[in-house]
């Protein structure tokens, strides 16, 4: 199976919203922010990127269907590294951003063999 540039490039973005945004946000943030910055990242930042993969990896199933699976693990390593290592409630996470991109790409990807039919 060839993949593509567009992989690897949908890679990286998530590598760097999954990875170094919640760090550089957590660096610069003050201590009374925290709390807000972090609410930010799990319930708008990560579920829309998660939902944006998911949504890309389905017009071109074949070759993108890895992409959710790396958004959570990318989103596990980057919380493990910024909160704390091994936590296991951010499992619970992952697993719903896991779920999130897969709800997204199955769809678009239906969507997508019924047009190219048509």
């Amino acid at each position: 199976m060839k993949v593509n540039k567009s992989f690897w490039i949908c890679l990286g973005v998530m590598a760097a919203a999954m990875l170094l945004l919640p760090w550089v946000l957590f660096s610069f943030a003050g201590p009374t922010d925290l709390m807000g910055v972090a609410w930010l990242l799990f319930f708008a930042v990560d579920p829309l990127c998660a939902a944006a993969v998911g949504i890309f990896a389905g017009l071109r199933l074949r070759q993108r269907w890895s992409l959710p699976v790396w958004c959570a693990l990318l989103y596990l390593v980057g919380a493990w590294l910024v909160f704390s290592m091994g936590e296991p409630a951010f499992l619970l996470y992952a697993g719903c951003y896991l779920l999130l991109g897969l709800l997204f790409m199955l769809p678009c990807a239906w969507l997508q063999k019924r047009n190219s039919k048509a």
